[in-house]
């Protein structure tokens, strides 16, 4: 935990990528991991290889591509 925290405070972005054909229990983590991180400053991009269907609270943010 003491590494992740570390990471957490020494960098300011990052990217959540998601599998493809993900499980709803996998787009809920990984949207509310975004939702965390942003809330806390961090520039974070979430990624998925296809298009993701769910009106989950920050599914909108995925994108289907990763731009830098």
């Amino acid at each position: 935990m003491e590494k992740v925290i570390e990471i957490l405070q020494n960098h300011n972005s990052g990217v959540i990528v998601l599998p493809e054909s993900p499980s709803i229990d996998a787009v809920a983590a990984a949207t509310g991991l975004y939702l965390g991180l942003t809330q806390a400053g961090k520039n974070i991009s979430l990624v998925a290889p296809s298009a993701i269907s769910t009106d989950l609270i920050g599914s909108e943010k995925i994108q289907s591509e990763l731009s830098t």
